[in-house]
């Protein structure tokens, strides 16, 4: 006729977004457990009261970023609770990943050039010189609606054939049609679809790109294309990918994804988990402006 003793030695372990508690079990007359949860200094509250007896941990899951979740735990029978456990915390934090789209498989990239404007060059490793070249990233579902924190494009260097230091800057622009890689041409997206204007349909100024002097197998300066990439996985816009449009006086060429699986274009891309849109409103940190962003304002009124 005795309520159950009370639990010890409760821990918390953290694991991306979520937290894993555990605890000691000092009886064997628990009908079930109370697991309580506080965040940021909050009451605490019932996360769950359902925990069968002889448990002796819980998985917390999807828990929002960059807020501190305590926790304790109380056994319970008929004839009433024990105390609570010891209180543990732990903070989830902001995470980034990198990832890096390299070769056929993570790219499609073709030439487009203005002396042979009806031949393809999508299975060429590299042409001399490049006018135009363009490429579409595939990006992975893992990447939707997610926060971008930087995208560095990687362009290796075939050859610089001529450089003039007034002169050698290029452009990368947002491409606004869809294209086939083994079949566009400076003429024509796809087969029996025309550029509106001959040399591909783009709009958008992403980025300049600077021709420098060097070498063969080199790469280029990264230039950071984070924010036509944020587009493409929040679908703001289509992803038809990006052209480099060299129209400078220096004269280079580039090494496109069918030339090797290594030195050849890439996007690094770093992302976290954070929200992608940026409300200025969203204290709780939930991706929305709901009811409880109110709370904030309120206090502070």
């Amino acid at each position: 006729n005795d309520r159950p003793a009370t639990r010890s030695n409760l821990t918390t372990t953290i694991d991306g977004n979520s937290v894993e508690i555990s605890w000691t079990d000092n009886s064997s007359n628990e009908d079930n457990f109370v697991l309580e949860r506080s965040i940021d200094s909050g009451a605490f509250e019932v996360l769950d009261n359902t925990i069968t007896a002889n448990t002796t941990s819980y998985n917390d899951n999807n828990l929002t970023i960059e807020h501190t979740y305590a926790y304790r735990v109380m056994a319970r029978n008929t004839y009433g609770d024990s105390s609570y456990s010891n209180t543990d915390s732990e903070y989830v934090p902001l995470q980034s990943y990198t990832i890096k789209l390299q070769g056929t498989t993570d790219l499609e990239d073709s030439f487009l050039q203005t002396d042979t404007p009806d031949s393809n060059y999508g299975s060429r490793g590299w042409i001399n010189p490049t006018d135009r070249y363009i490429v579409r990233f595939n990006l992975p579902s893992e990447l939707m609606d997610k926060h971008i924190i930087s995208a560095k494009l990687g362009l290796y260097i075939w050859g610089v054939y001529e450089y003039y230091p007034d002169d050698h800057m290029m452009q990368a622009y947002r491409m606004i049609a869809d294209w086939d890689e083994m079949t566009v041409t400076w003429n024509q997206a796809s087969t029996g679809n025309t550029w509106t204007t001959p040399g591909g349909d783009f709009d958008e100024l992403i980025t300049e790109v600077p021709i420098q002097q060097l070498d063969h197998d080199f790469i280029m300066p990264e230039p950071d294309i984070a924010s036509i990439v944020q587009k493409w996985v929040t679908q703001k816009v289509p992803n038809y990918g990006i052209v480099i449009v060299n129209d400078s006086a220096s004269l280079v060429s580039f090494k496109s994804s069918e030339h090797s699986a290594t030195n050849s274009t890439y996007l690094e891309i770093t992302y976290d988990d954070s929200c992608p849109y940026h409300y200025t409103t969203d204290f709780n940190k939930s991706c929305g402006v709901d009811i409880n962003d109110l709370i904030p304002l309120i206090e502070t009124w």
